[in-house]
């Protein structure tokens, strides 16, 4: 099979999975509502103690057989879950960022409730066997560790509503009142509280519209809050996506489970409003993040096709493009994403650019320029400072880029980055000993970007250790890294250039960004 015949098959797998979980999250959620209504019945009132409050928490779903194309599909289905049954009266379910929290810890299930302070615990699995698949789902006492409900479903990749129908009926087979009269409760409520749900939505946009990292967590909460108001609110599963990505992005955690969420909140938006331009252009930018940066050209197409203003899709475009070495067609697509939105600032497409068309010492001026009215203003200066930091970097000064790299530590949550060009300037003087004790501090995180593992290649050349550096280079090529701008233009990786394992990952790269040109150019953008 063709490269490209492998990505469409696994674009199309990707696609059926999208379906498969959509599909089974109702039917997902209406057995959850049964076992607790089940659980919290009078029946049962003695034996969980008089008086005690349900409080749920339905941990992130785990794969039997790992798969890169299908990891976001555990998180997706526990989110789904979390926010259909959080309007059950009666019921507390903990959030899924909670639960988040405590996952990160390696806590087992039970351990994880008991942190969460809850009385059960929600866990399933899931797996794809041929042509089949199958979601496990388990309820337990979190006290005691006793199952007390269980159910297995197996499906054909192609019968996947006729699965959700099958669930749905035997589930209503046994329903009682109660839970009926819970369901239409929480749907009356979401009607009654949909002015609620928006005003919480643009609060969170507010906050992602500074594109600081400090206020992200406070957006994921009220998106969540939305959501558990109003389970099909596309817009706010979208920006779900673009919150989550940037937790990671942005440094405030080194999971990379948030970029599975942002994965499954951005395919969820889509499912929910297919012709929101904003539901792909989120999906789009998670890509990006996970690694995928020729989806994340398609999504924004996708975005542009739908509304040809949409600004952030045009600046996303012109990014890929950017690393593409194709610096005219991106200040296009960049002057277009001004002309729609001029209240957009200086963006790392601009610093890109300047690299490329050789005025970066204007750009510098024009940053610092931004940076005194940011102050003046009262705005965070934390945005001028990282492309500061970026732009000492790419013009090889040492001293500028530790004392950016100490003023962003000050104003910005993203300690990692801040490392990061820490890192980069202490190779530029040679420190190869501070160059390895930063890599080894934020390994976790930098190994899951592709971007950062190219910088630290850079680093690693510039002090002599070339094995290292090819390491890291071709983990960045696996991770998605489209930027031979970078690798063609960095003068530090000059003694690894005849290496062939160096222009092997020269030319992955290179072929990566044709693809994406290809893509804009017949979409019209090149």
């Amino acid at each position: 099979m063709n490269v490209g015949a492998a990505r469409r098959s696994r674009k199309l797998r990707r696609d059926r999975h999208v379906v498969m979980a959509a599909s089974m999250v109702t039917g997902l959620a209406i057995l959850a509502t049964l076992a607790f209504a089940l659980r919290f019945s009078e029946v049962d009132a003695t034996a969980r103690g008089e008086g005690r409050a349900g409080v749920l928490a339905v941990m992130p779903f785990q794969p039997l057989s790992p798969d890169p194309d299908t990891s976001y599909l555990g998180i997706g289905l526990a989110d789904s879950i979390i926010n259909n049954l959080s309007g059950v009266p009666g019921l507390t379910v903990r959030p899924m960022s909670a639960a988040l929290s405590v996952a990160k810890e390696d806590a087992e299930p039970l351990e994880a409730a008991r942190r969460l302070q809850a009385t059960e615990v929600l866990t399933g699995t899931y797996q794809q066997v041929g042509s089949r698949f199958q979601v496990s789902v388990q309820l337990v006492d979190a006290d005691t560790g006793f199952a007390l409900w269980g159910r297995t479903f197996n499906s054909g990749i192609d019968d996947l509503i006729e699965l959700e129908q099958k669930v749905v009926r035997e589930t209503l087979a046994t329903l009682v009142p109660d839970v009926k009269e819970a369901d239409t409760a929480r749907r009356a409520l979401a009607r009654e509280s949909d002015a609620t749900a928006r005003y919480l939505y643009m609060l969170a946009r507010g906050k992602l519209a500074t594109w600081e990292s400090r206020p992200i967590p406070e957006a994921v909460e009220l998106l969540e809050q939305a959501i558990r108001i109003d389970p099909d609110f596309a817009a706010a599963h979208a920006s779900l996506a673009e919150a989550s990505a940037s937790m990671f992005y942005g440094g405030i955690t080194s999971d990379a489970t948030w970029i599975d969420r942002a994965i499954a909140s951005g395919r969820r938006a889509v499912y929910l409003d297919p012709r929101n331009a904003n539901a792909h252009y989120a999906l789009g930018y998670a890509d990006w993040v996970d690694g995928n940066p020729t989806e994340a050209a398609r999504e924004m197409l996708r975005a542009l096709e739908l509304d040809p203003g949409h600004a952030l899709a045009l600046e996303s475009l012109a990014g890929l493009l950017s690393r593409a070495e194709m610096a005219g067609p991106a200040r296009l697509l960049a002057d277009r994403a001004r002309e729609a939105d001029p209240s957009l600032e200086i963006g790392w497409v601009d610093l890109r650019i300047a690299v490329m068309e050789g005025t970066s010492q204007e750009m510098i001026a024009r940053l610092e320029r931004l940076l005194d009215r940011r102050r003046g203003s009262g705005r965070s200066p934390e945005l001028p400072i990282m492309f500061l930091g970026y732009m000492a970097f790419r013009t090889g000064d040492a001293a500028a880029g530790l004392r950016w790299a100490a003023m962003l530590e000050e104003a910005s949550a993203n300690k990692v980055y801040a490392d990061m060009i820490r890192m980069l300037a202490l190779a530029r003087t040679g420190d190869a000993e501070a160059v390895m004790r930063i890599v080894e501090k934020n390994r976790v995180a930098f190994k899951r970007d592709s971007e950062y593992c190219q910088w630290i290649g850079i680093a690693l050349a510039k002090i002599g250790e070339n094995s290292d550096a090819l390491d890291w280079l071709e983990r960045s090529v696996r991770l998605g890294n489209s930027d031979p701008e970078m690798l063609a233009g960095s003068p530090d990786l000059d003694p690894l250039r005849t290496n062939p394992r160096f222009q092997k990952v020269l030319s992955a790269t290179r072929g990566r960004a044709r693809e994406i040109v290809q893509l804009a150019a017949f979409a019209g953008y090149r």
